[in-house]
C-alpha cells in the first residue's frame, strides 16, 4: 500500500477515534443534564406539595379528599406531564393526581423503605406498559402517620431525543470520516508529490542513464523540498563525474593509441636485423613510450580512487627517508648517473606517501 494512503488512513483512524469519544461525552453530558431538569423540577414540584398540605390544615382523621384537593394543578397539555401518588403504611395508594386517570405509578419497595425511612430519593422506573418514569420518592407527615410522596414525570422524549442525537453523531462522525479522508488524501498526495517526482526522475535515469532529469521542486523549502534539492544536487555531481569520466577516458584513449602505435613499430623492427645503434633507437623510444604510458596508467588509477573517495591516505612520511628511497629506485634504474643527498634535518609531514612517491619519481 502506497505510504500515501497509509498515512490518510491513519489519520482518519484517529480522527474517527477522537471523533467517537466527543461524541460518547457528548451523549453522556446531555443524557445528564436533561435528566438533572427532571430532577430539579420534581424536587421543585415536591416542594409545592410539602408547602400546599400543610399538616396541621388537614383534619384528623386525615381526609385524602382534602389531600387531593389541595394538590397543585397540573397542566396536563404541557409535556412531560407530572404525576402525583400517595402510599400509606400498608402499601395502599391512598392519593393520586387525576393526570394519572386509571393509572398507578410503580411501587418500587427500595423507594418506598427509603421514605419511610424519612429520606428521599430519586430513581428512574418502568411503567407497567415500559415507559420509563423519573420518581421522587419523599416522606409526608400528617398528624398521626406517615405517607410516601411520590412525583414523577416521564422520559420517554429524552430516550427519543437521545436516540436523535446518536443518529446525528453517527452521521456527522460517518460524514467528517469522509471528508477527512478525501480531503487527507489530496493533502497528503499534494505533499507527497516531490518524492513521486524524485522517485520517477530516478527511475528515469536507471531505465535511460540519463543524468541530465532533475526534479525541479520549486516549493516550500521544508523536509521535502529539502530532500529534492538534495536530490538534484546530487545528480548534478554525479552528471558532472560522470562527464568528467568520459572525457577523461576518451582522451586516455587519444593519448593511448600514439604510444600502443610506436611500441608496435618499434617492436617489427626489433625483429628485424638492424646496427646496433638503431637498436639501441628503438629500444629507447620503447622505454620512453612506456613511462608516458605508465603516466596515463597512473592518473586512470587516480580517477578510479576519486570514484571509490580514496584520493589520498594521509599519514606521517619522513621526507629524508623518502628522499633517499626514490634516489636508490633511481640509480637501481639508471646507473649511468651519480645521485647525492646532502644532510638534511629530519622532517615529518601529514601526507599521502603514493602521491608523494609520484611527484619524486
Amino acid at each position: 500500500m502506497p505510504i500515501r494512503w497509509r498515512l490518510t488512513l491513519w489519520f482518519a483512524f484517529v480522527l474517527g477515534i477522537i471523533l467517537a469519544l466527543s461524541g460518547v461525552v457528548l451523549h453522556v453530558l446531555l443524557e445528564q443534564y436533561l435528566i438533572g431538569h427532571i430532577d430539579d423540577e420534581l424536587r421543585a414540584f415536591t416542594s409545592r406539595i410539602h408547602g400546599t398540605v400543610v399538616p396541621n390544615e388537614i383534619p384528623a382523621p386525615v381526609d385524602y379528599d382534602v389531600i387531593h384537593s389541595r394538590l397543585p394543578p397540573i397542566n396536563e397539555f404541557v409535556s412531560p406531564v407530572t404525576y402525583i401518588q400517595l402510599i400509606d403504611a400498608s402499601g395502599a395508594i391512598a392519593v393520586k393526581s387525576d393526570s394519572l386517570g386509571q393509572q398507578e405509578l410503580p411501587v418500587d419497595l427500595a423507594l418506598i423503605e427509603t421514605a419511610f425511612a424519612d429520606r428521599s430519593a430519586i430513581k428512574t422506573v418502568l411503567a407497567g406498559d415500559g415507559a420509563p418514569l423519573r420518581v421522587m420518592v419523599s416522606p409526608m407527615h400528617l398528624r398521626d402517620q406517615t405517607l410516601v410522596l411520590e412525583v414523577a414525570q416521564s422520559v420517554s422524549y429524552i430516550e427519543t431525543t437521545m436516540g436523535q442525537v446518536r443518529l446525528a453523531v453517527l452521521a456527522s462522525v460517518l460524514l467528517a470520516l469522509v471528508a477527512a479522508t478525501v480531503s487527507g488524501g489530496i493533502i497528503v498526495r499534494k505533499a507527497l508529490s516531490p518524492v513521486s517526482r524524485i522517485t520517477r526522475t530516478a527511475q528515469g535515469i536507471e531505465s535511460g542513464s540519463d543524468l541530465s532529469r532533475r526534479v525541479g521542486y520549486s516549493g516550500p523549502k521544508d523536509e521535502i523540498g529539502q530532500l529534492a534539492a538534495t536530490f538534484d544536487r546530487m545528480i548534478e555531481h554525479l552528471d558532472r563525474a560522470f562527464e568528467s569520466q568520459k572525457h577523461f577516458v576518451a582522451d586516455a584513449s587519444h593519448e593511448l593509441r600514439g604510444p600502443l602505435t610506436v611500441v608496435r613499430g618499434n617492436l617489427d623492427l626489433l625483429k628485424r636485423n638492424l646496427t646496433p645503434q638503431d637498436r639501441a633507437e628503438s629500444l629507447r623510444a620503447l622505454e620512453a613510450e612506456a613511462t608516458r604510458m605508465s603516466k596515463i596508467v597512473n592518473d586512470l588509477l587516480i580517477l578510479a580512487e576519486l570514484e571509490a573517495g580514496q584520493l589520498l591516505k594521509t599519514e606521517d612520511v619522513s621526507l629524508a627517508e623518502l628522499a633517499a628511497e626514490e634516489a636508490r629506485r633511481a640509480l637501481s634504474v639508471d646507473g649511468k648517473h651519480q645521485i647525492g643527498m646532502a644532510k638534511v634535518e629530519e622532517v615529518v609531514v601529514r601526507a599521502d606517501r603514493q602521491r608523494l612517491q609520484q611527484v619524486l619519481g
